[in-house]
């Protein structure tokens, strides 16, 4: 049970690394475009807007997605609760039975 525990816990860190990071990518490209149209010095007011509303869908949007990664996560101890118990009870019955 041990092992399972260990790669929940794996895959749940590797899943929060890979959110963050793609979050990361995503604005950064982002930034890319509204960099460009700043260069060229036109549309101050309304880029600052946009940057504004994108950070704040972007940031809605892996916010749901972190939190249903969390749902997900607590079925998974949940589950694995389970398994431990359904184990100690057949490890109980059988030595009953051996008794």
């Amino acid at each position: 049970m041990d092992k399972i525990k260990s790669l929940k816990d794996m895959f749940q860190t590797t899943i929060e690394s890979i959110i963050n990071s793609v979050e990361a990518i995503h604005k950064a490209i982002a930034d890319t475009l509204f960099k460009n149209v700043e260069i060229i010095g036109i549309f101050k007011e309304e880029i600052e807007q946009l940057k504004e509303n994108r950070d704040n869908y972007v940031s809605g949007v892996y916010e749901v997605i972190r939190s249903v990664h969390k749902k997900v996560c607590n079925l998974a101890d949940y589950l694995i609760a389970q398994m431990e118990k359904t184990e100690l009870i057949e490890n109980h019955e059988n030595l009953e039975v051996q008794n």
